[in-house]
Parts: C-alpha cells; sequence; structure tokens
C-alpha cells in the first residue's frame, strides 16, 4: 500500500486507545488475542465504539461489512472452514436484531462462533435507554447460550466463556452482549481466567476417547483429525471419527439410520395388498435392507 492511499492515511489519523486504567474494552480486545482470534466481521455503532478503539492497535483484522447478518455469516463460513469459533461484532438494538437472523444456519450446522453485540448501559435500562432491547431473550431460541454482562471487570473471562462455549461439546453459536457503560468502565484488578483447550499438557488422558465431528471432519487443507496420529499423540487418547446425519433436529448414526429405513421398509411390507405373494415381500424388505446398508 502506498503513502498517498487514502485507507493508509485514514488509519494514521485514528485515535489511539486512552491511556490509563484497563478498561472493559481492553479486556475484551485482550481476551481475542489471547484465545487466538485473528479476524472479526463487523459493522460498527456506537454501542461497540470503545471495543473498535481496543482493536486497533491489536493484531486482529477487522473486516467491516454493510449488513449485521453478513458478519454473522462471514463467522459461521470462519467456524465451518476453520474448526475455530467465528466472531462477529455489531452494535446493540436494531444492529443486533438484524443479525440474530443469521443464528438459524450455524446453528444447524453445528458451526462454533460467537457474536458480540453492543448493549444499552446497564445504568440507564428501565429508563428509556437508546435502543434498550432484551437482547439475550432474542436471540437465545436460536443459539447455544445468550446472555448479557454485568461487570466490567468479568468481561475478558466472559469473552473466554462464549468462545470456549461456541466449540463444546457439539459446536453451536453463542450470543454476548456488551453494555456499553461496561466497555468504558475501567476494570480495577480483573482477572482472567485463561481458558484450557487441547494444547493445554494438562488434559492429556483425562478422556478414554474423542470423537471428530463437524469441521473436524470437512477440512480440505488439513485433512480429517480423526486420520491424525499427533492429535492422539498429544492428547494420549484414541481419536475416532463419527460421521451423522440429522434427523428431525436429532443427531442419528449412521446404524441408527440404518434401523430407521428397516423398519420403515417393515411398515410397507405389512402394509401392502394381500395379493402380493408373501415371498415377494420378503425379498423387497431385503432389497430394502441390503439397498440401504450398500448406501454405507
Amino acid at each position: 500500500m502506498s503513502a498517498s492511499d487514502p485507507r493508509q492515511a485514514g488509519a494514521a489519523t485514528r485515535a489511539a486507545p486512552p491511556a490509563g486504567p484497563a478498561r472493559g474494552a481492553d479486556l475484551v480486545a485482550g481476551a481475542l488475542v489471547d484465545a487466538g482470534v485473528t479476524r472479526v466481521f463487523a459493522l460498527s455503532g456506537n454501542h461497540l465504539m470503545p471495543l473498535f478503539d481496543a482493536l486497533v492497535d491489536s493484531p486482529i483484522e477487522i473486516v467491516h461489512v454493510r449488513h449485521e447478518a453478513a458478519a454473522v455469516h462471514m463467522a459461521d463460513a470462519w467456524g465451518r472452514l476453520t474448526g475455530e469459533a467465528g466472531v462477529a461484532m455489531v452494535t446493540g438494538g436494531p444492529g443486533h436484531a438484524n443479525a440474530v437472523g443469521a443464528f438459524y444456519t450455524a446453528l444447524a450446522a453445528d458451526s462454533p462462533l460467537v457474536l458480540l453485540s453492543g448493549h444499552a448501559p446497564l445504568s440507564e435500562l428501565g429508563r428509556g435507554a437508546v435502543q434498550e432491547m432484551a437482547q439475550a431473550d432474542l436471540a437465545r431460541p436460536l443459539v447455544k447460550a445468550a446472555w448479557c454482562a454485568q461487570s466490567a471487570q468479568s468481561l475478558g473471562g466472559e469473552v473466554e466463556r462464549a468462545l470456549g462455549l461456541a466449540r463444546a461439546q457439539r459446536p453451536g453459536p453463542v450470543s454476548l452482549s456488551l453494555p456499553s457503560d461496561l466497555l468504558e468502565s475501567p476494570a480495577h484488578g480483573a482477572e482472567r481466567a485463561r481458558r484450557a483447550d487441547a494444547r493445554n499438557p494438562s488434559l492429556a488422558g483425562q478422556h478414554p476417547d474423542l470423537a471428530a465431528r463437524g469441521p473436524a471432519l470437512a477440512s480440505r487443507d488439513h485433512g480429517s483429525l480423526a486420520d491424525d496420529p499427533r492429535l492422539a499423540q498429544c492428547l494420549a487418547a484414541p481419536i475416532a471419527g463419527l460421521v451423522e446425519w440429522v434427523w428431525i433436529g436429532t443427531t442419528v448414526t449412521g446404524w441408527q439410520l440404518l434401523a430407521i429405513c428397516i423398519i420403515l421398509a417393515g411398515i410397507v411390507v405389512a402394509l401392502a395388498p394381500r395379493n402380493i405373494p408373501i415371498a415377494n415381500r420378503r425379498s423387497f424388505l431385503i432389497g430394502i435392507a441390503f439397498g440401504t446398508l450398500a448406501a454405507f
């Protein structure tokens, strides 16, 4: 990028984060950096501006979008392709409401992502605060967890908790609302409990077996985690690939699907007209069973 590039000139004039004690926004930015987040997808707004200021000098790249739902869709895609939790940032109120609609596809795809939404100040709730909304209640039906932070000192830990929940067990989206007064408040004495992950040696040997699923089985660049012996050696635990289907919102394994097909075939045979010879009906049932098995 040349020195005359207007984007570079604009970046040089941005205000640096205010000096002094760490604010809540600084704890959020630090938690994202500590968690290894390298890119966030965002649409700015007043409620979230302290966090944008805190990210100015961080190594995290901010990809700006033109609609809040696009930020969540991009974070969704990031989670599916990398297996890491994608991070989206939007402002509160209507910005959060615009983003919520994109949660559904991420939830259905078991895609790990975290939405950090600005929020009306806690000190003004119930008194007609600008763009005040019950944001956690709005998002809760479409996410694994949704809540609003309650103290500046806990913001770093809240972010680490959200990132951990997005990837834990069955991955999925998580919504965390960040009140603007907490982002601007000094966070004296704040401590962030570091989130344990697979790189922590203390986890070795604690799990009798592990199953790789979702994005871990779909990586085109790095192959399946279940086929990589290095992970099993690191964790001192066997790794198995788990192929699953979603059946009316419930996870169904291959053998369960086979049993369902056989049961359905049996029902078809039982309800078939009686003028069909029983031998033909049995052949039909056997054909369905073996045909389904061959599909695996």
